[in-house]
This record gives structure tokens, sequence and C-alpha cells, in this order.
């Protein structure tokens, strides 16, 4: 039987840097697909003051993870626009995926997130 699968992680801190964030908990993509979350306090908008973070993901045996999505916060531009947290639902099947944080800007606390339906 299906069932729920979260994962979750906030950056703050130490933790709070650039690089490559791996799940916290799940060790595979869900099956029946997830939305993925990025929630973020402290960022204020203006160049060089947005936190970003790219949802990476890949099948085993590819050589570099496929970029999903990469999350600006805060969001600039749109009916979104300040919003200081985003989401994307992904309906596709992967073997495994990752966080790679490649701008921090004025952000002190970040929370990454996936909640999906697997076995």
């Amino acid at each position: 039987m299906a069932t729920k699968l979260t994962d979750t992680q906030t950056l703050t801190g130490g933790s709070l840097t650039t690089g490559v964030k791996n799940p916290a908990t799940l060790t595979k993509f869900p099956e029946a697909g997830a939305t993925f979350q990025v929630d973020t306090t402290g960022a204020t908008s203006g160049t060089g003051n947005t936190f970003k973070v790219q949802l990476r993901a890949w099948v085993v045996g590819v050589a570099a993870p496929e970029i999903i999505k990469e999350f600006e916060l805060p969001v600039p531009e749109g009916v979104k626009a300040g919003d200081l947290y985003d989401s994307m639902p992904v309906f596709s099947v992967w073997d495994d995926w990752d966080w790679n944080v490649t701008q921090i800007g004025t952000a002190t606390s970040v929370t990454l997130s996936a909640v999906g339906v697997g076995v």
C-alpha cells in the first residue's frame, strides 16, 4: 500500500551554506511523484539578496543530474512577487534527487521539503 513520504530539512547557522544538500531522510524519489517546497526567512529583495536553490533529479547510471527547477526567493516577479516560499509538483519518476544551493543572499533560515507518495 502506498504511503505518504516526507523529507524536510532546515538550513540555518553553520548548515546554511552553498553546495549540494542531500535529502534528510528519503533515499529514493517517491514513486507517485512529489511536491517540493522551499521556504525562507530573512531574505530581502534586491540584487545579491536572493536565495537560490536548484532541485535536481536523476536516473541511475546518468553522469549528471537534471535541473528540474531553480527556486529563487524572494520571488522576483509575477503574482507572488516578494513571497518567501515557492513550490512545484513533480509528477514523473526519477531514481533520486538532491538540492543544490547556489546563492544564499540575506537568508537566515531555509526549509527544504518534499511530500510525496510511495512504498
